[in-house]
């Protein structure tokens, strides 16, 4: 291919996995699992209440399982440096998410008979779902970052390395502590 002087060079291609998020074995699992357990209910009509904890927690897990691994996928495909501002975001997050908690304690001790809890309660109930959601995901993240600052060169390894496995300690504690509070 000949470039003419004053033309631009042709544009790099993308790098892309060649990976599917989901295989068809995957799926025809997945979906052999999720029709197993709705005619394991049918039959086993007196199981229902083994069985429903046994399959209420599968599809969130299944979608979590298949999501982290497409975002690990996603991940070890980035420069090594990533690794360092993953783990600051993780840290910011959970920054955050203790911070929702003391505003989440604040409002569990005020008097019941203050009208204002009617508003104030369920915005914090859905801030506290929120910034547990993003603290799920930052505990994510900054496990990312740790196994990739053990695993692979990155500047001050050992530094990010602590700062993500103290980002998923803070993360997780957070969301278990605001559970409690807002649940009893």
């Amino acid at each position: 291919m000949e470039l003419r002087s004053g033309s631009p060079p042709p544009a790099a291609s993308v790098k892309r996995s060649a990976r599917p998020f989901i295989t068809l074995r995957e799926a025809l699992i997945v979906a052999a699992i999720l029709v197993f357990g709705q005619v394991a209910f049918g039959f086993f009509d007196e199981a229902r209440d083994v069985l429903q904890a046994i399959y209420r927690p599968l599809i969130p897990v299944l979608v979590l399982y298949f999501a982290g691994r497409a975002f690990w996928r996603w991940w070890r495909e980035q420069p090594p440096a990533i690794a360092g501002t993953g783990a600051k975001v993780a840290f910011l997050v959970a920054i955050a998410g203790w911070l929702d908690l003391l505003l989440a304690r604040g409002v569990a001790h005020m008097s019941a008979e203050n009208y204002g809890l009617i508003v104030i309660a369920p915005l914090t109930m859905m801030l506290g779902a929120i910034v547990s959601l993003a603290g799920l995901a930052a505990a994510g993240v900054g496990a990312a970052a740790t196994v990739t600052a053990l695993t692979r060169s990155v500047p001050r390894s050992s530094v990010v390395a602590v700062v993500g496995i103290a980002s998923v300690v803070l993360n997780l504690a957070h969301i278990v502590i605001l559970g409690k509070i807002l649940m009893g």
